[in-house]
């Protein structure tokens, strides 16, 4: 096909090329035809000035005459005055020839210019052909690649081209107008000319008493003779262009229709090629989809148990590639933590299979579902992208069940059912494998996006299209929402939220920024605020995974880290927003305590929190005038006693050992980054002995809200009105 392209290309270069010559021919014809007007032109003047000399010379003949004959006969007179007043005639007649054979000249003149402007128009369509030769060769290429591409473009400059011989078309129809007027113009001088030789005919019956005047008379008729076939000649070549222009327009009706013929067949060409690429492009995203699918026969799925691991989830035999399990980004010596396990269907005992649980037909395996809205987020929807609704029978979720937990009948949480509403997932097609089931045909589908690992390209379109459905259901709900966010975790019981946040929270507060808990509202109310925000702070954690939904936010993004990497927020943010940035830095993040295995999350310590705070001025996230670090460690200082004391409390039966060593690891970091704030102890070295240990406790705590000493509780040490004074372990 791009052959014939190329072929028919060349056959209408080379006919606009014939088209140019002959166009080259005309303008020359025509150049000379000006030529031979201004000739004539010059001619009639000449003749004009003979003229005009003629009547002065009757003139003074007549003068002469009068002054010689006197006494002559009145007839002589009334003759001579006859005379002159048809030489008077016959000079306004030239007057008129020579005005309108300066019209004439303009006209040519014009349409000369015209004839001109639609060479250059002529001109440009052959560059413009020449560019179309260049785009086509451009698709030929395109189509070797990948059999894609558009003539749009092409189609469009040659409606231009054929919009602009139409318009030459029409400036030759004016010229032709023009000129025949003035053919008529022409034809009338001739006839007063002829008119004036019948007056001078009927002159020369007349008896002449003047010899002389007889014979001047006799010249102006030569003369007038001869402007009549300068005329003649004018109408002549006149004629001569008329032709000339009649063959042109007749080469390039012939040229249009050549035009026409070339077009319709670009268009079939253009349609016939259309059809394909589109036929190639549905062909080539069909495959895509096809390699990006994997499908089990028999499969089982069982629920995920965690031990350390990640036991369950679908088996998959040992052939399936790498891209449909179950991964995660790894720590920064490993690339890539694979969570499922490589279990043969083979070694599962029947015994282990719930029967009845026993489904036929087709499902789409969505992953594994934890209960945590980060998790789910990031983990559970992004192989959702495959399903439909007509084509398969449900949705396959291996449920995360806790520890020794019996199988159950599984309902998912409110949020999540929210979730799969926008996901357009029917709750009622939806499978929570809590038991090992069966299935006749399972389907994998390739994650568009893994946590840790981030957004797959392939995978934009899909989050676009889901984008647009979100802004459609949020429509009413993004009115006067606020453009400043700031999502922190202060207020969740053992989240793990920066000791001192708070204070950073106020601050921002006082800057028109809105505080949002997510867990307040809806998931359509938590999008509406998102995507209405242009500035988002956010403490690090699960609540901004809601933009996982997204595929990208016209806003700007900081992060106030909680642990010393940030990988798992910045591989799934950076790419969907205009700018992200992780406030201060997070290898200055150090997390104290450790009961994350009863499920109390550690409180993270910055060493420098004044790099937050410069971070956020520089990105102009916040001006944070009222920023006073002395006031921030004051409130670290509260956040990190009344922390241990609430770990303390729920742990009835914790260690009271640990307690100190906590305590010690803080006064450490603090002792190092701010001396100013041990304002009663100037050795840098930490103290070794309990009593040692006490008193720094004491000493730093003279600055805090709240302080338990014995049992004062809600007085700082000074405040205690005794004279001799010991601060006594709680514990």
């Amino acid at each position: 096909m791009a052959a014939t392209i190329e072929k028919e290309l060349e056959e209408a270069k080379a006919k606009w090329q014939q088209t140019q010559q002959e166009l080259d021919q005309t303008k020359s014809e025509l150049h000379d035809v000006t030529e031979e007007l201004e000739r004539t032109q010059s001619q009639l003047d000449e003749v004009l000035g003979e003229l005009e000399q003629t009547h002065f010379e009757l003139y003074q003949l007549k003068e002469k005459g009068e002054q010689q004959q006197s006494e002559s006969d009145g007839e002589v007179k009334q003759e001579l005055a006859v005379t002159k007043s048809k030489l008077q005639e016959t000079k306004q007649l030239w007057e008129e020839s020579q005005s309108q054979l300066g019209e004439t000249m303009g006209v040519l003149e014009e349409y000369q210019s015209q004839i001109e402007q639609t060479m250059a128009i002529l001109e440009e369509s052959q560059g413009k052909l020449q560019e179309k030769q260049e785009e086509l060769e451009q698709v030929k290429a395109e189509l070797a690649q990948k059999q894609s591409g558009s003539e749009s473009e092409l189609h469009k400059q040659l409606e231009e081209t054929k919009s602009q011989l139409r318009e030459t078309e029409q400036l030759l129809d004016e010229y032709q107008s023009q000129l025949s007027e003035t053919m008529e113009v022409l034809e009338q001088s001739q006839s007063q000319l002829q008119q004036a030789q019948l007056r001078e005919k009927q002159e020369q019956q007349q008896p002449r008493l003047d010899s002389e005047l007889h014979k001047e008379l006799e010249e102006t008729k030569s003369q007038l003779r001869e402007t009549e076939q300068l005329l003649e000649q004018s109408q002549s070549q006149l004629s001569e262009t008329m032709d000339v222009l009649e063959q042109y327009k007749s080469k390039l009706e012939q040229r249009m229709e050549i035009l026409e013929t070339s077009q319709s067949k670009l268009q079939q060409k253009e349609s016939g090629l259309k059809q394909e690429v589109e036929k190639n492009e549905q062909l080539s995203k069909e495959s895509d989809e096809e390699n990006r699918l994997f499908k089990i026969n028999n499969a089982i799925v069982k629920p995920i148990e965690i031990r350390g691991k990640w036991l369950g989830g679908v088996i998959f035999p040992k052939n399936m590639p790498e891209i449909f399990r179950h991964r995660r980004g790894g720590p920064p010596d490993q690339e890539m933590v694979y969570m499922d396990q490589n279990v043969d269907a083979n070694n599962c005992s029947d015994r282990h299979i719930d029967t009845s649980k026993t489904y036929n037909g087709t499902y789409i395996y969505a992953g594994p579902f934890h209960p945590h809205f980060g998790h789910a987020l990031t983990e559970s929807i992004h192989r959702l992208w495959a399903f439909d609704n007509n084509l398969h029978d449900g949705v396959v979720f291996a449920v995360s069940l806790r520890r020794n937990s019996k199988p159950h009948k599984y309902t998912p949480p409110k949020w999540f059912i929210e979730t799969l509403e926008i996901l357009e997932i029917p709750l009622g097609k939806c499978i929570w494998v809590t038991n090992d089931c069966a299935f006749e045909n399972l389907i994998i589908p390739e994650a568009g996006s893994e946590l840790s690992l981030g957004l797959k390209q392939w995978y934009r379109p899909y989050l676009e299209k889901l984008q647009q459905r979100i802004l459609e259901l949020t429509s009413h709900l993004r009115k006067n929402k606020p453009e400043k966010l700031f999502l922190g975790r202060n207020h969740l019981r053992f989240s793990g939220s920066l000791a001192g946040d708070k204070y950073i929270e106020t601050l921002l507060l006082n800057e028109g920024y809105i505080s949002l808990k997510p867990e307040n509202y809806d998931l359509l109310e938590q999008l509406a605020y998102i995507m209405n925000a242009k500035k988002i702070i956010f403490s690090e954690g699960s609540a901004i995974y809601i933009l996982e939904l997204i595929n990208y936010l016209e806003a700007e993004i900081a992060c106030i880290s909680r642990k010393p990497s940030n990988k798992p927020f910045y591989l799934h943010i950076h790419t969907k927003c205009r700018n992200y940035i992780v406030a201060g830095n997070a290898a200055d993040i150090l997390p104290l305590g450790n009961w994350e295995n009863k499920g109390i999350k550690s409180i993270p310590v910055s060493k420098n929190p004044h790099l937050i705070i410069q971070s956020l001025r520089k990105h102009n996230f916040a001006l944070l005038k009222d920023w006073d670090e002395n006031q921030f460690l004051a409130e670290e200082n509260h956040d990190f006693m009344a922390y241990l004391d609430e770990v303390y409390n729920f742990l009835t039966n914790q260690d009271s050992v640990h307690r100190p060593g906590i305590v010690e690891k803080y006064l450490q970091i603090r002792g190092i980054v701010q001396d100013n704030l041990i304002s009663k102890v100037s050795e840098s070295k930490p103290p070794k002995s309990r009593s040692d240990r006490l008193n720094k406790f004491a000493s730093i705590n003279q600055s805090s809200r709240y302080l338990e000493i014995g049992v004062s509780k809600g007085l700082t040490f000074n405040a205690i009105n005794i004279k001799n004074k010991v601060a006594v372990d709680p514990q």
